[in-house]
């Protein structure tokens, strides 16, 4: 398979592995890196157990738009997903992606539907402009088609293109709109 997965986590390393051990059996056959961004808390010892997972620890808290860049350049696949420590995957159909890459050379990314814990389900969202301004909220119809943006806790992009791109910008640090931000330039 031809998709390195990057899981940037923060001060939530418990949740981490309680989710590796249900996400794994799904990213057989991935690269899978975990960027620790807590330089006061190694995980190695937690992450020992997990055979083929590549461990990046951050000596500085480089927020997520570094953590993510990080693991990006270090991944080996021509496709990356980007996974937060919280999401638990329900299959492995996210492999399915690759299929629309390869109908669409011009796609960047495919963002995933989420089930919140409420059970709403999200991951699309609309731009539209109101009052002068550019607004956002969740479309209506979230199974398939355009997307406003990526969102950079469940997304799967083409690497190249997102380090053409110039990665997350560091400014968003420590974390929120660096996704939007990102699928903005990629527009």
């Amino acid at each position: 398979m031809n998709i390195s997965v990057v899981i940037p986590t923060f001060r939530n390393h418990k949740q981490l592995v309680l989710n590796l051990i249900k996400n794994l059996p799904f990213l057989d056959y991935c690269q899978v890196i975990i960027v620790n961004d807590d330089p006061n808390q190694s995980i190695q010892k937690l992450i020992n157990q997990f055979t083929k997972i590549i461990l990046i620890e951050n000596h500085t808290n480089l927020g997520f738009p570094g953590a993510v860049n990080i693991g990006v350049s270090n991944a080996n696949n021509e496709f990356v997903m980007l996974l937060n420590d919280d999401v638990i995957l329900r299959d492995d159909y996210f492999k399915k992606t690759i299929e629309e890459f390869s109908r669409n050379p011009s796609l960047f990314a495919v963002s995933f539907a989420q089930v919140e814990k409420d059970g709403i389900i999200g991951g699309k969202n609309i731009l539209y402009y109101k009052n002068g301004f550019i607004m956002h909220n969740k479309a209506p119809n979230i199974i398939k088609g355009r997307t406003a943006w990526a969102e950079g806790g469940s997304m799967i992009f083409n690497k190249d293109k997102f380090i053409k791109l110039g990665g997350f910008d560091k400014i968003y640090s420590p974390f929120y709109w660096e996704d939007i931000d990102l699928s903005y330039r990629a527009w």
